[in-house]
């Protein structure tokens, strides 16, 4: 039996190599399909939540979470206004922070892997304070709302 070898395809002919252009395409197709599927399944994935204690001995807490989160969110049950520190801003009232109202959930559209939150530490003197973080694995839109 003799072996022959598959020719050379011609460089100046574009249909020269059309198995090679078909894999290649069919490998595209597979790896945007293969992130979309992977989209969609963070699309319905929970945000983690993280409870966060603020005292008057303690009034700013940093959550050092490992993975960049595309999108953050606080309830705050609280009377007290919170602060977010991102990107190296102080979480207090005069550090360029972020105010959230007392009695609030508010979401942000923002990527952050260290965030900061705080409060007054004379308005912790009554008591401490029990936030909810929530880190979103996709992007959220932005959100404030009041919360009885």
């Amino acid at each position: 039996m003799t072996v022959h070898a598959r020719p050379e395809p011609d460089p100046k002919h574009p249909g020269a190599d059309l198995t090679a252009l078909g894999a290649e395409i069919k490998a595209s197709s597979e790896r945007v399909h293969s992130a979309f599927r992977e989209q969609l399944q963070r699309q319905d994935t929970n945000p983690d939540l993280i409870p966060v204690v603020l005292t008057a001995g303690q009034p700013i807490a940093v959550d050092r979470q490992g993975a960049t989160s595309l999108s953050i969110g606080v309830l705050n049950p609280s009377d007290v206004v919170i602060y977010w520190g991102i990107g190296g801003a102080r979480a207090e009232p005069d550090g360029r922070s972020i105010a959230q109202p007392a009695r609030s959930l508010m979401v942000l559209p923002l990527r952050a892997q260290d965030l900061a939150l705080g409060a007054d530490p004379a308005d912790l003197a009554a008591g401490d304070v029990v936030l909810q973080l929530m880190r979103f694995a996709t992007v959220q839109p932005c959100m404030l709302g009041g919360v009885a």
